[in-house]
């Protein structure tokens, strides 16, 4: 009889991934793990523990490819990215350390489900199975009535060669079941109650109308940074030490070896690039750009954005070559390098338009850099263009000293541009300027500039452009891999540092403590526990990071201990910038006396605004717990606002950003008889967002005690 034929196609699914929703079914995601792993737990084909139970290799493998084929209807995709499919993984492992918590749970609780259940369940309620989707509707439809065909639908399950199946499906639908039960416990402890409910609404609804005057610091923190004293920084470090706590974790130190392309595979792939340029050449103007990414996508298996449209005057990638635009003609195809791999430009039309373009790199120093001081700015201007008059590298230099953060890292290249869209004092320099020869300093409002003009033009080039990114070849991995062997070879010979100095390999300063519960290294959580098993002293195998594309060495430095984290030199830099701030703040202490001094009874804060504008108040509307632009999060005015009568005025008030003065306008307090007319639809909203809050929390209260042994690293 072949009427079960979908439900048993699907049952490897069903039970390796614990695949489907059934009643409530609740995803929390828990951050990246990764996915590079070897089958190599203590027992075959097992690849993870939580508290002694067991994650099978098979039923990950099949809970990742239920979870890449949800993320691609998701996102309508029949492939999916490296990132993407990193994703997949990651989900899949945290639902399977989900499901083994909540059998555990399960079980220490006694949850349990009868056979009498389970039958039931099949026999009467086989709309349970059919909106799953293991069950076949039609199968038991009438075609004539559409009604439910029961007497065939029991005579199925009775029938022995169905026997394997009902076994299977009953195991499925007991674990559902009991976990069902389970949650329903838990939500019995995270209902919302009425007065919660009114107490949510009234936040989100109350509204307060108000005048408020912002006083301001008027003294610069980083001034008042340095009359921070080191006493003051370790009082407020030990009345704060709850802010301070720390996890116990591992310090570390580590070397990379980036998986990046050689010159030969750039080599190899640019002899590609010359028979797709070929190919690219035949083909008409006219043919759809999405065309030329396809063909792009035949020449390497890395990622190729689609073909875009650009005018050459955007055109960073190309902007130093003169001849290209004074020279190129509709249908030339340009391969140019770019960090990572080559851009294609194939010219589409090109236009006199006969205004002049000029192609520009500047050195921008800025006066708020220099505190204001023109004279400093000055002097350091001066000593750069010395520097290029004797024939240092402009590129490099805007990279060390420019204070344009657009154009500094791409050593102060803004790219083709009409000149009349600068500043009057830019514009005039540029259109004096000669070509290939910096001039300057020459002051704008901004600063001062030092520029090189490196080309003029009046044709406009219109062409499609696409970037094929250069892959490390299988030949450039291995040696790489070879390196990351050799190292850790010398490391536990010679000691890990004089290694990487005999292999001139740079340690990264300031490597992050590794802590079980904050962001892994490379967002790669299988890190964390293999760290967790090394001691001080202990070198790690080389681990790759497929996302990151790199391979790492890594050696534990110490252990450090659950606690209160140490006042080093990031933490006082961060008190220091704290306590300046109120300082800055205190200092506004009589200004904000006076002012209030000065308004009369009867009068408002209008009048504080007429005698300085600084000081003129702003009409804020806001909730009870609604940070504004005018005062972001000091609540004090919140809480003063609603306290107020209309016209009535407050003292003045601390915040932790500046002093205010509030006026009452008007007070909205939140209507009962519209929380009464919502309350079931806001019962629903408030209590499931409870319920969600609650259930993440236990599971991470649950995660963290947890025994989690992540066998994805092989070792």
């Amino acid at each position: 009889m072949g009427i079960m034929n979908k439900m048993r196609k699907r049952m490897t699914v069903i039970f390796a991934g614990l695949a489907g929703a059934f009643l409530l079914m609740i995803v929390f995601e828990w951050g990246a793990q990764g996915d590079f792993f070897r089958d190599s737990g203590p027992k075959q084909g097992v690849i993870g523990e939580v508290n002694g139970y067991e994650i099978m290799s098979e039923e990950y493998e099949n809970q990742y490819q239920q979870s890449r084929q949800e993320l691609m209807e998701r996102q309508k995709k029949t492939t999916l990215t490296e990132a993407e499919e990193q994703e997949s993984r990651d989900n899949a492992w945290d639902e399977l350390v989900m499901a083994k918590l909540t059998e555990e749970q399960m079980d220490k609780y006694e949850i349990e489900v009868s056979d009498q259940e389970i039958r039931e369940l099949i026999q009467e309620q086989p709309q349970v199975l059919m909106n799953m989707g293991y069950l076949d509707r039609q199968a038991f439809t009438d075609s004539a009535t559409g009604a439910f065909k029961k007497q065939e639908y029991v005579q199925a399950l009775q029938d022995p060669r169905n026997d394997t199946f009902v076994s299977n499906i009953t195991k499925f639908l007991r674990y559902q079941l009991r976990r069902t039960k389970f949650y329903g416990y838990l939500q019995a402890l995270a209902r919302t109650t009425t007065p919660e409910l009114w107490e949510r609404f009234a936040i989100e609804n109350a509204k307060a109308t108000a005048n408020v005057v912002v006083i301001k610091p008027t003294a610069k923190t980083e001034e008042l940074a340095s009359k921070v004293t080191d006493e003051e920084i370790q009082k407020y470090y030990e009345d704060h030490k709850h802010e301070h706590k720390q996890e116990a974790g591992k310090r570390i130190r580590l070397v990379m070896f980036q998986e990046t392309a050689t010159l030969k595979d750039s080599a190899t792939m640019y002899d590609r690039l010359q028979a797709f340029r070929t190919r690219l050449a035949a083909l008409p103007l006219s043919e759809s750009d999405s065309i030329i990414a396809d063909m792009a996508r035949d020449i390497t298996d890395e990622k190729v954005e689609p073909a875009h449209v650009i005018q050459m005057q955007e055109m960073g990638l190309f902007a130093n070559n003169a001849e290209i635009m004074a020279s190129s003609k509709p249908g030339d195809i340009h391969v140019t390098p770019f960090g990572g791999g080559f851009s294609i430009l194939r010219v589409k039309e090109v236009t006199d338009t006969g205004a002049q373009f000029s192609h520009v790199r500047h050195i921008l120093l800025s006066f708020e850099k220099f505190n204001n001081n023109p004279d400093s700015a000055l002097s350091v201007a001066n000593a750069i263009m010395a520097q290029l008059q004797s024939g240092a590298n402009f590129a490099q230099l805007a990279q060390r000293y420019s204070h344009d953060p657009g154009s500094a890292q791409k050593g102060g290249d803004l790219g083709w541009a009409d000149p009349r869209m600068f500043v009057g004092e830019f514009k005039s320099a540029v259109e004096g300027a000669s070509l290939n020869k910096a001039i300057g300093p020459f002051k704008t409002q901004f600063g001062y500039h030092i520029i090189e003009v490196l080309g003029r033009s009046t044709r406009k080039l219109i062409g499609t452009i696409i970037n094929v990114p250069t892959k490390a070849s299988s030949t450039t991995v291995r040696m790489h891999e070879q390196q990351a062997r050799l190292f850790r070879d010398k490391a536990l010979k010679i000691g890990f540092e004089e290694a990487a100095k005999e292999m001139r390999l740079q340690i990264p300063p300031d490597v992050p403590v590794v802590r079980k519960n904050e962001q892994p290294l490379f967002g790669y959580k299988p890190i964390i526990n293999y760290i967790f098993k090394l001691s001080p002293g202990d070198i790690s195998e080389p681990i790759k990071i497929p996302q990151a594309k790199v391979i790492t060495v890594m050696e534990v430095i110490e252990d450090v201990p659950k606690g209160t984290r140490p006042l080093d030199d990031q933490g006082k830099t961060q008190i220091r910038q704290l306590l300046a701030q109120r300082k800055a703040v205190d200092a506004m202490e009589q200004t904000a006396k006076s002012l209030h001094a000065m308004i009369g009874p009867g009068e408002s804060l209008d009048k504080l605004g007429a005698v300085d504008t600084n000081y003129k108040p702003k009409v804020v509307t806001m909730g009870p717990a609604e940070g504004t632009m005018a005062f972001q999060t000091d609540y004090v005015v919140n809480n003063t606002a609603f306290a107020l009568k209309p016209g009535e005025i407050s003292q003045p008030l601390k915040g932790d950003n500046a002093w205010y003065i509030v006026q009452g306008v008007s007070v909205a307090p939140a209507s009962k008889e519209q929380f009464e007319k919502d309350k079931l639809t806001l019962y629903g909203t408030y209590n499931n967002e409870k319920q969600q809050r609650f259930f993440g929390q236990w599971f991470q209260k649950m995660k963290n005690i947890a025994d989690v042994k992540d066998y994805r690293i092989g070792y």
